[in-house]
């Protein structure tokens, strides 16, 4: 059970303020939780709005609320990352990690272990038999991908996997909801790969019992997908607008701690940041990392000559703090963003190559930047997160593009020392890494000096593409997969590799049983291996593929295959 007083869901240090303006939405959400409730059944409610609107902070009081109130209540967490956008069930596989205690670097073995003991105790409360704890372990475990042998999903179609895993999830919630209220968070929904949507909406209608599906998202959420939560009486959107002229003063005096400031800069700040408590937050910040504003006794006061302008936006804000910030501070906070918006200290050290890091990632906390987490899914490193998406995104900018693509590479190499042989878990992130070290933008500037260098990371940077491409596709994410592939392709140097991922490609089309792009992708793969004598078992498997593909599963195709073409494969 998570502690939402003490969970670091977007801490702000520095600046511990009351909430203005969104009381009626905390209302709203408590009601929509009591007729969870009473009704025994799922609600889901959507918060919406752009960045810094207060999406994360309203989220935190509610859960606050909720906790006062109903103590007995269990609190699930999940976020989706903005670095390696549709990184499959990343969410679920971090909620799953937090419950069971498992660390990034656990065995295999161990996380395995631990899992079974927590599914055990959670399908308890609803005795289910053994055989369904056995589908649910296998189904979590492939989720967050913790590798059990002999699984057995890892021997069905991709497909059957979306079916299996769409019903050990509901079933899981559901035995949470058992023994007493859930609120179950999902963030930053606008980040989510498709099928995690689609895995929310399972919840939603799988789900029994008084469970809250609490979700925040951009306004890019209903573009990408407006039908998410359409025509369901189950579901409340709540999209924040900007804070009033007046809410906007109210908070400003909340920050200041009611001290008097000149009414010419209070009008600017509150014109300024146009209703969006970030970009007042962060302007307020920054006056006083410029001496402009100084603390004297429980107040403020401002000093010297006062600026001429303001920033204008949110972004430049944060652009001027991180610019003004000491050479150590400045490049920590660069390299960190490279690993993501939660990130540790070791990779971080690693990168900025000062083994004073930690005392700059401290001072970053106090300057209200980053936050360190309570606990670290990495275990004897300190894990923080970025204070908000935002500040993230404005450091990973300012980092220069070659820097940015070693950077990259550096932190997909620590991944994989992290992950350990074999282990899914982190595949799909590593493979981003490697994919912005040497595909990203002006990436191949990073590497014209060191020809050696660059062909190993593109060696390391192809495996890890086909193998995230695999651990895609079985979790029935085939245009991720689809995607991953076809970057492994443009990365081959070889007849080998072309048709390593071309094969990959006919099995992503295969496993989406799209027959007319698989038998061609094949078929590419096998002339690629024609002079190779070595090869002959690659083009059976490749030939049966074919064979299979067009004589048993021909209603895959818009056009069925002629049986001559079954014939000549054989």
């Amino acid at each position: 059970m998570l502690n939402p007083l003490t969970d670091a869901l977007d801490r702000r240090k520095g600046m511990q303020v009351p909430m203005v303006g969104r009381e009626q939405e905390v209302e709203a959400l408590a009601s929509l939780f009591h007729e969870a409730m009473d009704a025994n059944n799922p609600r889901l409610a959507l918060i919406s709005g752009p960045a810094g609107i207060g999406k994360s902070r309203l989220v935190r009081e509610f859960l606050n609320m909720a906790s006062a109130r109903h103590p007995e209540t269990t609190f699930l967490q999940g976020r989706c990352p903005s670095t390696g956008e549709g990184l499959t069930y990343w969410p679920l596989g971090e909620l799953l990690r937090r419950e069971c205690q498992i660390s990034l670097d656990d065995p295999a073995a161990t996380a395995a272990e631990r899992l079974r003991q927590k599914v055990e105790a959670v399908l308890a409360r609803v005795p289910p038999g053994e055989a369904t704890i056995d589908q649910t372990v296998f189904a979590l475990a492939f989720t967050a991908g913790i590798t059990i042998p002999g699984n057995p999903l890892d021997k069905i179609r991709p497909s059957a996997v979306q079916v299996e895993l769409s019903m050990a999830w509901p079933r899981f919630i559901s035995a949470y909801a058992a023994a007493g209220p859930v609120i179950l968070v999902l963030e930053d929904l606008h980040w989510a790969s498709d099928r995690m949507v689609e895995m929310i909406e399972r919840l939603l209608a799988r789900s029994t019992g008084p469970i809250l599906l609490v979700t925040t998202a951009r306004p890019e959420l209903r573009k990408a997908h407006p039908e998410f939560g359409e025509g369901s009486e189950a579901v409340a959107v709540h999209a924040l607008r900007s804070l009033t002229s007046q809410q906007s003063a109210t908070l400003l005096k909340e920050i200041l701690e009611g001290s008097e400031i000149p009414e010419t800069l209070r009008r600017d700040l509150v014109a300024t940041a146009d209703g969006n408590p970030l970009f007042l937050e962060e302007i307020i910040h920054r006056l006083i990392d410029a001496g402009t504003l100084v603390r004297e006794g429980s107040g403020w006061r401002v000093t010297g000559t006062l600026p001429a302008a303001l920033p204008d936006t949110v972004l430049a804000v944060l652009g001027a703090r991180i610019d003004a910030l000491p050479s150590a501070q400045k490049r920590a906070l660069q390299e960190a963003a490279v690993i993501g918006r939660a990130f540790w200290e070791e990779p971080v050290r690693r990168a900025s190559d000062d083994p004073e890091v930690t005392s700059s990632l401290l001072a970053l906390e106090a300057k209200g930047l980053v936050s360190v987490r309570p606990t670290s899914s990495i275990a004897g490193q300190l894990e923080f997160i970025f204070k908000h998406a935002l500040v993230r995104d404005v450091a990973y900018a300012s980092l220069p593009r070659i820097r940015r693509a070693r950077a990259h590479a550096e932190a997909a190499r620590w991944l994989e020392e992290i992950a350990g042989h074999g282990s899914e878990e982190l595949a799909e992130l590593i493979a981003h890494h490697y994919r912005k070290s040497i595909l990203g933008e002006d990436a191949d500037l990073a590497w014209t000096d060191d020809p050696a260098a660059r062909a190993e990371l593109r060696s390391r940077a192809f495996t890890a593409m086909i193998t995230a491409g695999v651990v895609a596709r079985k979790r029935f994410a085939v245009a991720h997969a689809l995607e991953l592939h076809q970057d492994a392709l443009r990365l081959s140097i070889d007849d080998a590799e072309r048709a390593r991922a071309l094969e990959a490609i006919g099995d992503d089309h295969e496993g989406a049983f799209h027959g007319d792009d698989a038998i061609p992708a094949w078929e590419s793969a096998l002339a690629a291996l024609q002079n190779n004598p070595d090869a002959r078992q690659s083009r059976i498997r490749l030939l049966v593929k074919c064979a299979t593909m067009a004589g048993i599963r021909w209603g895959g195709f818009k056009v069925v295959p002629p049986t001559r073409q079954v014939d000549d494969y054989i």
